[in-house]
């Protein structure tokens, strides 16, 4: 058997930007789950845990990208900071997590025919390794709870 190795991770949520601030914010209690009002334009009040306008990346190199693929570039950027990893070797692998991906294109799409090609976690997987110069096919983990 091989061996691996992990050396680099993050999460980006709405608790933190880093694993490190993730951990902190569970471990004083802490919930990203707040009260949000006029939820997707309607009057109803929903609780969910959703990314501030704080948070969402301000890079104009990543005009063309969507929120979901904006937080993985910033994450993965997170996580190569401290870590001696060369994203572009053809050893490393590239592993992305999600619990939603794109889900929210369906929001805007008139039509399941008019789904842009983005909404496939495949997609942004290929266009995030692209932007890193990651030679490898990303391994992708669907965390939803319908994948279960």
């Amino acid at each position: 058997m091989n061996e691996v190795f992990v050396v680099a991770d993050n999460i980006y949520s709405p608790l933190g930007k880093t694993t490190a601030e993730n951990r902190q914010a569970l471990e004083e209690g802490r919930s990203g789950v707040r009260k949000h009002l006029n939820f997707m334009g309607t009057s109803s009040e929903v609780y969910a845990s959703l990314f501030s306008e704080d948070q969402i990346p301000k890079d104009p190199a990543l005009k063309d990208f969507t929120l979901f693929e904006k937080i993985l570039v910033a994450s993965i950027q997170n996580a190569l900071e401290d870590a001696a990893v060369d994203i572009r070797d053809a050893r490393t692998i590239l592993v992305i997590s999600s619990t939603k991906g794109n889900i929210s294109l369906l929001e805007k799409t008139p039509s399941p025919s008019a789904l842009p090609h983005d909404i496939a976690l495949t997609s942004s997987a290929r266009k995030i390794a692209d932007w890193f110069g990651h030679p490898n096919t990303p391994v992708i983990i669907s965390n939803a709870c319908i994948s279960g």
